[in-house]
């Protein structure tokens, strides 16, 4: 079944069924509140929809936030491949999942949870010195937990502190 949608900014005009056109829409409405853009994937069986947080200096991605509606339960977490090809379930590590809630509720949960990753502080820290490649190395940071993200170059003890801190996102 074809069921038309109004999500402009999701660049898509039809989805599965009614309830992933509520789900869908009440999503869009939020994005359209906060002022961002998704990438989506209608699949057969699911909605999948993510936003890429980047480093446009270094041109890499760092994250890839992910939700999924399979039209009862909504996943929501980063997407560890940055590829959208598995399935989210329950199983999934660093996944959360709502379920038995109205759908606009579940897009609502789904949207306060992008609105929250997306806000979260980021910094580049930057090593002069080349490691055995010849690459100066780079490491991402969550500054707010201090959890690394991602990496460029050989980090070893030796290296110390970094040389410079960079903010990409405060």
């Amino acid at each position: 079944m074809t069921v038309r949608v109004v999500a402009e900014r999701f660049h898509i005009e039809t989805c599965n069924s009614e309830t992933e056109r509520e789900f869908i829409e009440a999503l869009h409405a939020r994005s359209q509140l906060d002022g961002w853009y998704p990438d989506c994937w209608p699949r057969p069986n699911r909605f999948v929809l993510s936003v890429t947080i980047s480093d446009p200096d270094e041109a890499c991605v760092l994250r890839s936030l992910r939700v999924d509606f399979d039209g009862r339960t909504v996943y929501f977490g980063p997407d560890p491949t940055h590829q959208f090809e598995t399935n989210f379930d329950s199983q999934t590590g660093g996944v959360d999942t709502a379920e038995g809630r109205p759908i606009p509720e579940l897009a609502n949960i789904a949207a306060d949870w992008l609105k929250k990753e997306m806000e979260r502080p980021i910094a580049r820290h930057e090593w002069d010195k080349p490691d055995a490649r010849g690459c100066k190395p780079k490491r991402w940071v969550l500054r707010d937990i201090g959890e690394p993200i991602g990496q460029r170059g050989m980090i070893t003890p030796e290296f110390g502190p970094p040389d410079r801190v960079v903010t990409i996102q405060d």
